[in-house]
């Protein structure tokens, strides 16, 4: 079940709802509270227009900062949320909705959608979220879901998986002041390509390395390896390498 109000420094998708005077107020979109943010925790430095950074209506990250049950306020920040935490908490809202447009596949019933979702609401999203990645049946048909519905939403999600596509990239530069620097260059570009690994020319002297595979901690593990071979190459063909992962 969860608590009422969020903990402090936990992150946070929010609605903006209204702005006034030096404050902005926003609705917590995963509990019925509103939060607030003051200007100076809007942006760095001098804030010339309110609305260059946030307008009513606009879905943002934020991060609590202070908790007041007995008050019933919350203090908000939104220049104390980086890009990965925005990154971290799409990913967890597009899994939530994911789950419910699968849903659709079993229960065509839109207002019965709408009475699992409330009850979805009272559970932590974390919490519900590992349900959903360890079939938890028991916790997840407790929102009014049948078995039969959750195994089919787990079906297309186990297909999903299996046909999931992840791409990481980086460029580097590659440059010989040799006599002979375009062949070296090329001893040292040869093989490279190989095993769902394509090097692209972008222009002297720059190039781009392309990876394609299921899981990002596999590619980024590959794309260290693949850096690390091809600088070792370079040195050997007297050639001078940059690189810098996107």
């Amino acid at each position: 079940m969860k608590q009422d109000f969020p903990n402090v420094d936990d992150f946070l998708l929010a609605t903006v709802d209204r702005i006034i005077g030096t404050s902005v107020f926003v609705k917590l979109d995963e509990y019925n509270k509103e939060g607030v943010i003051n200007f100076s925790e809007i942006a760095p430095g001098r804030i010339r227009n309110i609305r260059d950074y946030v307008k009513p209506g606009q879905k943002i990250v934020i991060k609590v900062l202070r908790v007041d049950p007995n008050r019933g306020q919350i203090e908000l920040s939104l220049r104390r949320v980086s890009l990965k935490d925005r990154k971290e908490i799409a990913e967890k809202h597009r899994k939530w909705n994911d789950f419910f447009v699968m849903l659709n596949v079993g229960i065509t019933d839109k207002t019965k959608i709408q009475e699992i979702k409330v009850k979805a609401k009272e559970i932590n999203l974390d919490e519900f979220l590992e349900a959903i990645d360890t079939k938890n049946i028991s916790l997840l048909s407790k929102l009014g879901i049948s078995s039969e519905n959750l195994k089919k939403v787990f079906e297309i999600i186990d297909e999903k998986v299996r046909n999931k596509k992840v791409i990481i990239k980086a460029n580097f530069k590659i440059q010989s002041e040799q006599s002979d620097g375009i062949e070296r260059i090329k001893n040292t570009l040869k093989g490279c390509e190989k095993n769902n690994i394509k090097v692209t020319y972008l222009g002297a002297p720059t190039y781009m390395v392309t990876m394609e595979g299921k899981d990002y901690k596999d590619l980024n593990k590959k794309m260290k390896e693949f850096l690390e071979s091809l600088e070792k190459k370079a040195k050997e063909n007297l050639c001078l390498l940059e690189f810098d992962k996107k």
